[in-house]
């Protein structure tokens, strides 16, 4: 039973991993190619130039893209998955705070129109969750090879 267990655990991580990377590197690869959607929420945030909320929106896809693949391809994950949950931890916080007044959040440029309303936060937190379980897994590997 013990192993029926262990098996499944790992299906569902294999599945975290690569959904969350998928995820990551599209969310990514869709801002870098369509940005403005992701600049317009930015300035709802924040007052800075255009320019430089371009240039954040870039660093943002840029680490998404990053992250993607690192999980996809199965390298760093503990990074990686350390890294996503405390961006999801961070998008979930704005959703909170905005949830009252749902606006174009710019998460998969301006492919996929996505609000900060409660379907948002309620996908962000499913995605925590899971990327908190991929780093639990590293976690428990890590002390399980080092016994």
């Amino acid at each position: 039973m013990r192993s029926q267990n262990k098996s499944f655990l790992g299906a569902v991580y294999t599945l975290a991993r690569l959904g969350i990377g998928l995820l990551f590197l599209l969310a990514g690869s869709l801002k870098l190619f369509t940005p403005a959607s992701a600049s317009d929420f930015l300035s709802r945030l924040v007052s800075m130039g255009a320019g430089l909320r371009l240039a954040l929106v870039a660093i943002l896809a840029l680490v998404e893209v990053t992250i993607g693949a690192l999980l996809i391809v199965n390298r760093s994950v503990p990074l990686a998955s350390f890294v996503s949950s405390i961006l999801l931890l961070l998008f979930s916080a704005l959703g909170v705070l905005l949830i009252g007044d749902p606006v174009p959040c710019g998460c998969f440029g301006e492919l996929i129109e996505q609000e900060t309303d409660g379907i948002f936060l309620v996908r962000n937190l499913l995605l925590l969750f899971a990327s908190l379980f991929i780093l639990k897994r590293c976690k428990e590997a890590e002390t399980a090879s080092a016994l």
